[in-house]
């Protein structure tokens, strides 16, 4: 049968028949992966970035809400920052590009 090389550089028969019953077959390209990957990305991008557009109005939100409490003030912004603190950490250690 007619052979063709395809864009992988791996020669994929055409027309030829199926060496375990003989038929004939049509080759189908390979899906892309990254179709794949780019979607599982893009439906977990929301828990990763919005995340802060959340937490981050709070912090000026507790010192102003706080202002008269200044023991409770300090310890909810440093709570505010250690979790910003905390997801960013989370955001860096499952980047593989990091």
């Amino acid at each position: 049968g007619a052979r063709v090389a395809c864009h992988t550089n791996l020669i994929v028969s055409t027309t030829s028949s199926s060496p375990m019953t003989g038929d004939e077959e049509s080759v189908t390209p390979p899906k892309n992966k990254w179709d794949a990957l780019n979607k599982s990305r893009k439906d977990a991008a929301w828990q990763k970035f919005l995340f802060p557009l959340f937490y981050a109005p709070m912090l000026p939100l507790i010192r102003i809400a706080l202002r008269n409490h200044p023991r409770y003030r300090n310890r909810a912004y440093a709570a505010g920052i250690a979790t910003g603190l905390a997801h960013a950490g989370w955001v860096m250690s499952g980047d593989s590009s990091v």
